[in-house]
């Protein structure tokens, strides 16, 4: 699922045959992950049972996003574009 403004864009993609989802940050040919915007000393732990299921993901990305992505979401792309990387080339097709 894709959502837009202007030219900023947050991808929700479900992953694993639907037992995870992952939230990506997209701007002028460069992407981030919402967690890498998350100080380290606040990002989840990894878990190996009992992890949450996809919409429960999706629920804490957004929540993540709120608390420390507004910056981007509202168009100031500083921190964005200290922390993202180039999309590679295989990601480029098929993007609005």
């Amino acid at each position: 699922m894709w959502f837009g403004a202007n030219d900023r864009f947050v991808i929700i993609k479900g992953e694993g045959y639907g037992t995870m989802a992952a939230v990506m940050l997209e701007h002028d040919g460069l992407e981030l992950g919402e967690i890498d915007l998350v100080p380290a000393e606040e990002r989840p732990q990894a878990m190996r049972k009992g992890q949450p299921g996809q919409l429960e993901q999706i629920h804490e990305a957004a929540r993540r996003l709120e608390k420390h992505g507004a910056d981007f979401l509202r168009g100031e792309m500083g921190r964005f574009l200290a922390r993202a990387r180039a999309i590679p080339p295989y990601k480029r097709t098929g993007s609005p």
